[in-house]
């Protein structure tokens, strides 16, 4: 079915027409119809295109809506492709943890345990296949890592990756990234010759991906939303500040009225880069700002997983849990044995305590609002948690839908429409964040990507959106200069760490 393309979309669709052999570069706002306008894009083209996404519904939906002649992939099925990986495909199921790395490199020390050792090797080797670098380096090495281990953890990480990629028919293990960094390194060759590159979500590009479309030589369309870009914690960059290309808009969305569009803007504007132009309501759509009584199913949006878990147990009826609740209950479940004197030793978050003493005096030191915010499980619970999370598990449903209340971190909530949402309390208010910036406590990617969280979960409602503290601080506030809270010594670490000033 034709699609009708709004005065936006008609300008990308001849910038197209007229210039295809040249890239493009489309900020599209959420819910502003950047899938319908890719769709357009793909119908006028008769040749072979091929669609990136990282996620896997989107290029699902992608599929089931684009014409034939477009291939839709996730970046790592591209690369599954080319590397032939179906061949090898056992590879990818067998355990690749510390204390296997520690193994397969015979680490004996008397300095460090073998298995911590294997840990800094193995997330050396994992930040080396997420970059765009050609060779293992310092850049890749654990945050903190003393300097005394550095030279033997290099070592350790090179000799590990020529092992896993110098026998390719092995059973030694292999991870999704591993292949992928391959792909890249023998020079990201696609699976046939295409006319152009559509690359959605563009905004968290994995720095290995953003590489490799860089060796390509045919147009790419560029789509993302720069307050969307929210996974910095995986060393994603947003692409948009990168790529040099014609640049358009959508700022049009179709997701949600004028009033939810209004608190986005007020959210954003806080953002040391705030979008050039404001995203604006669709007038036809009718929602309501902390709606006295709610007439739609509530979805509740977290910022943190360790709120989301608070939510899910205090919830009453059906619920469904947004990206299944197998870790969190594991992680609530973690809890538990500490508060009952027993080492969490299979739950990762939790595994570097041995009693709940020390995960309490980790959360006095350095004030983790996850930890804080587990720890409010046994005050609340008490020894009633065990039941509480079995409750939980037979109260769940299989879709938003059919649950009466649905709970999502703000990180699994993009990409979603609900009809109504409510803001968790587990979000960060904005003096507190000034605070932290101003301290050097938190650098100014860190601030941004916290605004950002925000804009995301207040851009997913249709009809219904209940803010909490923090949101409604942020809408009552004036945005300040970004000299205001930026730390004035020049060794802070926002400018360490390259922030945007």
């Amino acid at each position: 079915m034709s699609l009708t393309p709004s005065g936006e979309q008609a300008l990308i669709l001849m910038a197209r027409k007229i210039a295809p052999e040249m890239p493009l570069k489309v900020r599209a706002a959420a819910g502003a119809g950047k899938t319908s306008m890719l769709q357009m894009i793909a119908e006028a083209e008769e040749g072979p295109l091929l669609y990136l996404s990282y996620s896997a519904k989107l290029v699902e939906a992608a599929a089931s809506s684009f014409p034939k002649n477009v291939d839709c992939l996730t970046v790592h099925s591209l690369a599954y492709r080319v590397m032939k990986m179906k061949e090898v495909h056992n590879r990818l199921n067998r355990p690749f943890t510390p204390d296997v790395v520690a193994n397969l490199l015979s680490i004996e020390r008397r300095d460090v345990t073998a298995r911590q050792m294997g840990g800094w090797i193995q997330e050396t080797v994992r930040k080396f296949c997420q970059g765009g670098e050609g060779c293992i380096e310092q850049s890749h090495l654990p945050t903190g890592l003393e300097e005394t281990f550095a030279e033997d953890v290099l070592s350790g990480a090179q000799e590990l990756w020529d092992m896993l990629v110098g026998k390719w028919d092995s059973n030694l293990p292999l991870e999704h990234d591993m292949y992928l960094k391959l792909w890249h390194l023998r020079g990201a060759r696609l699976t046939r010759r295409y006319r152009g590159i559509l690359m959605d979500e563009c905004h968290d590009s994995n720095p290995v991906t953003l590489d490799a479309m860089m060796f390509q030589s045919i147009p790419i369309t560029w789509v993302g939303d720069e307050p969307q870009s929210i996974f910095l914690f995986r060393r994603a960059i947003n692409a948009l500040r990168i790529i040099r290309a014609p640049e358009y808009f959508l700022t049009q969305s179709y997701r949600f009225g004028p009033p939810v569009a209004e608190i986005a803007n007020k959210v954003v504007a806080h953002s040391p880069n705030p979008p050039p132009r404001p995203v604006v309501g669709y007038a036809a759509i009718e929602s309501v700002i902390n709606p006295s009584e709610p007439k739609h199913p509530i979805s509740v949006v977290c910022r943190s997983n360790a709120g989301l878990i608070m939510e899910a147990l205090a919830s009453t009826g059906s619920l469904h849990v947004v990206g299944g609740v197998e870790q969190l209950v594991s992680l609530a479940r973690g809890v538990e044995m500490l508060s009952n004197g027993h080492p969490a030793v299979n739950v990762p978050a939790l595994s570097r305590f041995r009693t709940y003493d020390d995960m309490m005096e980790a959360i006095e030191d350095a004030k983790d609002p996850e930890l804080r915010i587990l720890s409010k499980l046994i005050d609340r619970y008490g020894d009633q948690l065990g039941e509480a999370v079995s409750s939980l598990e037979k109260r769940l449903v299989n879709s938003i839908e059919a649950a009466e209340t649905s709970v999502m971190s703000a990180h699994r909530s993009k990409g979603l429409t609900v009809p109504g949402a409510r803001l968790s309390d587990d979000f960060t208010g904005l003096s507190d964040l000034h605070d932290r910036v101003r301290s050097g406590r938190m650098t100014l990617e860190q601030y941004e990507q916290e605004i950002n969280l925000m804009y995301v979960a207040v851009t997913r409602p249709r009809y219904e959106l209940t803010l909490n503290d923090a949101a409604t601080e942020m809408v009552a506030t004036k945005p300040l200069p970004v000299s205001a809270y930026k730390p004035a010594d020049s060794g802070s670490a926002a400018e360490d760490k390259g922030g945007p000033t």
